[in-house]
C-alpha cells in the first residue's frame, strides 16, 4: 500500500512541475504560428561526410547511412508551395545519430526576415524527419530575443529529394525595452 502512495505522489508530483513550468510567466509576450521549411537535398543542403553505408538505410530524402552529417540553408515559406512567399531561412547541421538512420541530431537556427515578427530563433534536438516531432527553442535574438518555447515539425511531402515540413511554433520571450 505505502509502494502505491508513493508512486502516486511522484506522479501527482510530476503532473504539477509540468503545469508550473508550462505556464508563460506574467509579462512575457507569447504567440503561436505556423511557417514551412522547405529542404533541398544537394540544392540547399549538401552532404559533408557520408557515414557508415553498410550500417542503417541509405541516402534517401529523410534518412542516411549512420555518422552522416549534412550541412543546410533553406528557405522557410507561408504555405506547403514552394513557389510561396519566402519569410525566412533555417540553417544548421546535422548528424546522423541511430543505427537505423532515422534519427538526427540536429542543431539549427530558424531566421525570420519577413511578417509579424524579425529575429532568430535556435534550437537543438535530436529529431525523427519521418514523423511528428518537437524540438525545444533554446534562445533567439531580435523580436525573439531570449526566446524559449518549442517547435512541432511534420512532414508534409517527403517521397522525393524535394521535402516540406510543416513547422508549428509555439514561443514565449520575456519584456525588453
Amino acid at each position: 500500500m505505502a509502494k502505491i502512495s508513493s508512486i502516486s505522489f511522484i506522479i501527482l508530483l510530476s503532473i504539477a512541475l509540468c503545469v508550473v513550468a508550462c505556464k508563460v510567466p506574467k509579462g512575457y509576450t507569447s504567440d503561436k504560428f505556423q511557417i514551412f521549411w522547405q529542404d533541398r537535398l544537394n540544392v540547399t543542403d549538401f552532404i559533408l561526410i557520408l557515414g557508415l553505408t553498410n550500417i542503417g538505410t541509405g541516402i534517401t530524402p529523410v534518412s542516411g547511412p549512420y555518422g552522416t552529417m549534412i550541412v543546410f540553408d533553406d528557405p522557410v515559406t507561408v504555405t506547403p508551395d514552394f513557389n510561396s512567399k519566402v519569410i525566412g531561412s533555417i540553417r544548421g547541421t546535422g548528424s546522423v545519430c541511430k543505427l537505423d538512420g532515422l534519427s538526427t541530431c540536429w542543431a539549427f537556427t530558424i531566421r525570420l526576415t519577413e511578417g509579424k515578427y524579425k529575429g532568430t530563433l535556435t534550437f537543438s534536438s535530436e529529431i525523427d524527419p519521418t514523423k511528428k516531432d518537437v524540438a525545444p527553442i533554446s534562445g533567439g535574438t531580435g523580436d525573439f530575443l531570449f526566446a524559449q518555447g518549442f517547435a512541432s515539425s511534420t512532414p508534409v511531402d517527403i517521397r522525393t529529394t524535394n521535402t516540406t515540413y510543416s513547422v508549428d511554433l509555439n514561443v514565449f520571450w520575456p519584456p525588453f525595452e
